[in-house]
């Protein structure tokens, strides 16, 4: 007797992506499920052969459904630092980017710091910001980050990492590993002052004081892999430098909860 399917999926547009001139039917009506494999795809009637008394009946009513995608290039903890922290994504504007700053300062402010040291948990941190989209398209600066707090660091993440903002509070914290960086990475008003814009090397000192410990990469991680299930990306290539990212995937696959295919492209500093 045939196993029953743990779920099935029917009267939909399922494409499987076979290759018709490889003998394949790239679309077919319905697909069933069992211990996480497809292990029937057909038209409705054959699937449904599979449904026992515990299958779930998925009725797509015409709707798509296509394979897991997969990333083949993402830096996952960054991922989960968007979910985490203030996603600047959003912002179409340097105001638009302070006020969801200011949102994040008010949960930092509310979070309770636990074990973790003030000078570390204080942080207020956004990524991906695009100033190329805005209509006043500049970087954030000093001055706005300061707009967000004078107590707290504060910095902002362009979207490709190779740009900071920070504000005067982590300028002072850092002046001496700032002093060490290349001179044109550290940009000056025509006073001289900081204006609070990294690029490059400068941000390198920001950024590894920012990265999180093991219990926190396991925060980003899994807000990522939630992220990732709601976009049905089903695998990954992760690219790990110096990382607590290969342990926390370790510990989630031994409890069973790692929800997609992971493959590292690792490399550490020696």
């Amino acid at each position: 007797m045939t196993e029953a399917a743990d779920r099935i999926f029917v009267n939909g547009e399922v494409h499987t992506l076979a290759d018709p001139e490889d003998g394949g039917d790239a679309v077919r009506e319905a697909v069933a499920v069992r211990d996480g494999a497809i292990v029937r795809t057909g038209r409705t009637h054959d699937v449904e052969l599979l449904a026992g008394v515990d299958t779930d009946v998925v009725d797509l009513g015409g709707r798509v459904l296509l394979p897991g995608f997969v990333d083949a290039h993402t830096h996952l903890t960054t991922v989960g630092r968007y979910l985490v922290h203030a996603d600047l994504s959003a912002a179409d504007s340097p105001g638009a980017a302070v006020d969801l700053l200011d949102e994040r300062a008010a949960e930092v402010k509310g979070e309770e710091s636990g074990a973790v040291s003030a000078e570390t948990d204080d942080w207020v941190l956004g990524y991906g910001y695009d100033e190329s989209t805005w209509g006043e398209s500049r970087y954030l600066t000093r001055e706005d980050l300061d707009r967000v707090s004078t107590e707290r660091p504060v910095a902002a993440f362009r979207e490709d990492m190779h740009v900071a903002a920070v504000n005067g509070v982590v300028l002072d914290r850092f002046a001496d590993a700032l002093a060490d960086v290349p001179e044109e990475t550290v940009p000056t008003d025509e006073g001289g002052e900081p204006t609070g814009v990294l690029l490059e090397a400068a941000i390198d000192p920001i950024y590894e004081a920012v990265e999180p410990d093991g219990e926190e990469t396991r925060g980003v991680v899994e807000a990522a892999l939630d992220g990732c299930a709601a976009r049905g990306i089903t695998g990954f290539h992760d690219m790990v430098r110096n990382s607590h990212a290969p342990r926390v995937y370790r510990d989630l696959d031994a409890a069973g909860e790692l929800t997609a295919r992971v493959r590292i492209n690792y490399w550490s500093d020696h």
